[in-house]
């Protein structure tokens, strides 16, 4: 989410059980709410859905690896 704070605005979907040929447009819309994993603990689905409808975000690949560091879009002045 755009006014996101420490990572709480954000979620990571999973793709696991998507087979090979499916409509996946289709597919991530009746998966979306299970496969979502919600970073802030006490925000529930429904209310993250509601808070990104409003204020905005953007969707960004998530890189599995050993070492990770912030997207560059959220890395702080100069470091860019």
């Amino acid at each position: 989410m755009n006014d996101g704070f420490s990572g709480e605005g954000n979620a990571v979907f999973s793709y696991d059980g998507i087979d090979e040929g499916t409509d996946m447009k289709q597919w991530i819309a009746v998966h979306l709410e299970n496969n979502l994993k919600i970073v802030a603990p006490d925000l529930t689905y429904k209310m993250f859905m509601f808070k990104f409808q409003h204020m905005g975000g953007i969707v960004e690949a998530f890189v599995e690896g050993e070492i990770k560091t912030s997207p560059s879009a959220h890395q702080p002045a100069g470091r860019l």
